[in-house]
């Protein structure tokens, strides 16, 4: 699937991996300082203008992919990618062959995702895509494969040395991975716990925030085509699952439920599943610290 405008750049969807194809499509791709501003151009059409200091460094994701796609397509073996070239978004994700652990369809995957319009950081980091409903498990991949920088100057050069140095590890973080996968599926959790875990937020974050990541949870708990709770649960259960704020505060009409943590997981991962990249990134993160915590 390709979709394209002159206005807002291109987006391509579940594409065979052609490393020609891909440079074609990322050649028309640009960032430029004008003035004060930094400017994203595709097709020699402007697609985004930020206001940005000196200190607001450029990173050309087209060269960046230019310049480490070999040594990418050597450690990850893609078959397939997704690419967004859209307004200040950038965003490349490479699929490996599809491999089956525990009876589930699973690819490697890994992701370089930047903006230019200094929203969102760089990013890039090792990952499991999970072929059901397009749930993607990005499981906060440790510190040696993955790192996030603004794009002040200075650090640019840093980072990229940093993916560099990082992608020779790439199948014994994929391999971590699947083993957090395993225990995370033998192992049950208090749904109260985890409600009450996403409920706590930075001072700087608004509490309808943080509700609505319990909320979303809740919902895909009832709903979800693939990992909604389908074990018997009395009246008090469905009420606490149904309205979770009730049973953070232990209301005598809700009861607590143990629920496996790999579809907390699954579940909360699927409720990010359509934002953007640095998003989904940061909330895989929260769940994932949330599950782990005392392991």
């Amino acid at each position: 699937m390709v979709k394209q405008s002159s206005t807002k750049g291109i987006l391509i969807k579940q594409r065979a991996f052609d490393s020609s194809e891909l440079m074609k499509k990322m050649e028309p791709h640009k960032i430029i300082r004008r003035s004060n501003q930094i400017v994203t151009l595709y097709d020699d059409k402007i697609i985004n203008k930020s206001e940005k200091s000196d200190k607001y460094g450029i990173l050309e994701f087209s060269q960046l992919i230019s310049n480490n796609l070999p040594l990418i397509e050597k450690v990850v073996k893609p078959v397939q990618y997704d690419l967004t070239l859209q307004r200040g978004i950038q965003q490349l994700k490479l699929y490996s062959e599809k491999m089956m652990e525990d009876g589930e369809v699973f690819q490697r995957m890994f992701t370089l995702f930047s903006s230019s319009n200094g929203l969102y950081p760089m990013h890039f980091n090792a990952g499991l895509f999970r072929q059901v409903c397009s749930n993607g498990l990005i499981l906060g991949t440790a510190e040696s494969f993955s790192s996030s920088s603004k794009h002040f100057t200075k650090s640019i050069d840093q980072k990229i040395q940093m993916l560099q140095a990082s992608l020779p590890t790439f199948e014994e973080e994929i391999e971590d991975q699947l083993q957090v996968l395993r225990k995370l599926k033998i192992e049950s959790v208090s749904l109260r716990k985890i409600y009450k875990g996403l409920l706590q937020s930075k001072a700087s974050e608004p509490r309808k925030t943080a509700v609505k990541r319990v909320e979303k949870l809740s919902e895909m708990l009832q709903n979800s085509s693939s990992d909604a709770i389908d074990f018997h649960l009395s009246f008090e259960q469905k009420r606490g699952l149904k309205r979770p704020l009730e049973l953070i505060e232990e209301s005598k009409f809700t009861a607590d439920i143990q629920v496996p943590k790999i579809q907390i997981l699954n579940c909360y991962t699927e409720s990010f599943n359509n934002r953007l990249h640095a998003i989904n990134w940061r909330e895989n993160q929260r769940i994932k610290e949330l599950l782990l915590e005392g392991v």
